[in-house]
């Protein structure tokens, strides 16, 4: 074990003097010096008796309506006689019998018409799909 020591070795019976003032004698302690000691540290493997899972990332799907301009790239004319198209409810669902949105008072689903030329065909994550005459666009979900 390295350490220190210290030898106190006893004090010595102080002589008299002669004007009175009493000579104290400090005796230094031996030190030894110390030595460094070296450690290594060897590594440990950890082994897992458990397989990693395996994390699958999800495959992003294509939106097959990307390509759709929405209402405002539509021309200026066309618009302009398209009724108000804000929904107050958008519900979209992977079970397609769910989906709905809300125009106004009217509860429209897919496949149902707003106007005698405009049709819901099809409501998506962020908005829905609709079909005016020879134009097909997206509105975006409120």
């Amino acid at each position: 074990m390295v350490g220190v020591k210290l030898v106190l070795n006893a004090p010595e019976e102080p002589k008299p003097s002669v004007t009175g003032i009493k000579e104290v004698v400090i005796n230094k302690p031996t030190i030894s010096p110390i030595k460094p000691v070296r450690r290594t540290v060897e590594p440990v493997a950890v082994v897992s008796s458990e397989p990693k899972p395996v994390i699958e990332e999800p495959v992003a799907v294509p939106d097959p309506y990307a390509g759709l301009p929405y209402l405002r790239q539509l021309p200026v004319d066309v618009q302009r006689v398209l009724p108000d198209l804000r929904f107050s409810v958008h519900i979209y669902s992977e079970q397609q019998g769910s989906r709905l949105v809300k125009l106004g008072d009217r509860v429209i689903r897919e496949g149902q018409r707003v106007a005698p030329d405009l049709m819901l065909e099809a409501i998506i994550p962020k908005g829905v799909v609709m079909q005016y005459r020879d134009y097909r666009f997206r509105v975006p979900a409120l």
